[in-house]
């Protein structure tokens, strides 16, 4: 109880200085160990949503072809929309989680936290809609037995995101945010990670939290995770996997027509809903 009580001081202390936490997140990816040999246990599987199943833009459809195209025996694909979201988490999930679901009021939280439900459960890749893949073969991205996510940082000095490749071979740079993204979202099922980020979602969602985006149930709920489970969990590094180099394999599209009216979740107020 008394280390849990510490392991909780420490979080909060963390977690209230973005400068400190910033600075926790680049020595834990600086600071990773060789990357795993275990034997896969990532089922493979390319889990994607859009909301309304009916109304996916042309140009999102590409993007999302770019990952279909790779579905085979080897490899799946999955596309959910509301409906079939919803349904899963009635399957799988108690009340709590249902009404969490429901009080996402934007389809990119609704992704956000579906994406939660169905790794915990289920394991595999979540990518987004709005993602092309570069990749002409995706097996790799399902091998190990981690957490894979992709590492971000903002410079604050510059207003633009700095490439990951470059901000983490560098030295640290105190005017630089350093975090993860949801996106990817890799892993097998049952991972402690994604479980503490679901149950910070929820509550985040059932406690009327709803103050940005990224901190309800996207990046910054997730980065809050990680922190939590490198200060309670004895093999935290045998749980996760930040790459530098995702771009490689994947870049994020722009611009697509969706992003200019309110179903990109940057141009929608949460204040006046």
């Amino acid at each position: 109880v008394i280390l849990m009580k510490n392991a909780y001081l420490e979080y909060n202390k963390i977690i209230n200085n973005y400068k400190v936490k910033s600075k926790e997140i680049w020595n834990i990816i600086k600071n990773q160990k060789n990357k795993e040999k275990q034997p896969s246990k990532i089922p493979k599987v390319i889990i994607q949503y859009w909301d309304k199943k009916n109304d996916i833009p042309d140009d999102v459809l590409k993007c999302m072809e770019t990952w279909r195209k790779h579905c085979s025996d080897n490899v799946n694909y999955l596309l959910f929309d509301r409906i079939s979201a919803l349904e899963f988490i009635k399957n799988n999930f108690d009340e709590k989680h249902v009404r969490a679901f429901e009080k996402c009021i934007h389809p990119a939280l609704q992704s956000d936290y579906f994406r939660l439900c169905y790794i915990l459960i289920k394991g595999g890749a979540y990518i987004d809609a709005d993602d092309e893949c570069l990749d002409n073969n995706i097996e790799h991205i399902f091998k190990g037995n981690r957490l894979k996510l992709q590492a971000m940082c903002y410079d604050n000095s510059q207003e633009q995101m700095v490439k990951a490749g470059e901000a983490y071979s560098d030295y640290y740079h105190d005017n630089r945010i350093y975090y993860v993204n949801n996106n990817p979202l890799i892993a097998p099922k049952n991972n402690p990670i994604i479980e503490k980020a679901l149950c910070l979602a929820t509550d985040n969602l059932l406690n009327n939290q709803i103050n940005d985006f990224q901190s309800i149930a996207g990046p910054g709920n997730l980065v809050n995770s990680i922190i939590w489970c490198k200060l309670t969990q004895i093999a935290f590094e045998e749980m996760i996997d930040i790459t530098i180099d995702w771009d490689n394999s994947a870049i994020s599209k722009w611009p697509l027509d969706y992003r200019k009216d309110d179903r990109n979740w940057r141009n929608f107020n949460l204040k006046m809903r």
